[in-house]
């Protein structure tokens, strides 16, 4: 169960909300693996609930766009060869 407190005054109080206005950013408790260990999460999100992607998951998702466009890169050059047109000399 989470429990957010907010400030207010000098004294800090439960709400029932898990978006931090001052911050512009909210939490949520996420399932999931981090850093090699499957548990439950405390992690930062948009207002719609979508968690913000640590260090390593903005790798991992580069690394994939990354290797997509490669493969789509190779595609094309075996289609421009396949039309006898060699890719490496234009």
């Amino acid at each position: 169960m989470l429990r957010v407190y907010e400030l207010r005054g000098t004294r800090y109080f439960e709400t029932s909300e898990n978006w931090l206005e001052q911050v512009g950013l909210g939490v949520i408790l996420w399932e999931g693996k981090f850093e090699d260990r499957q548990d439950t999460w405390l992690r930062w999100c948009y207002q719609d609930g979508t968690v913000l992607s640590t260090g390593d998951e903005r790798a991992e998702q580069e690394r994939q766009r990354a290797e997509q466009a490669e493969q789509r890169t190779q595609l094309l050059a075996d289609r421009l060869r396949a039309m006898g047109v060699d890719p490496d000399n234009l």
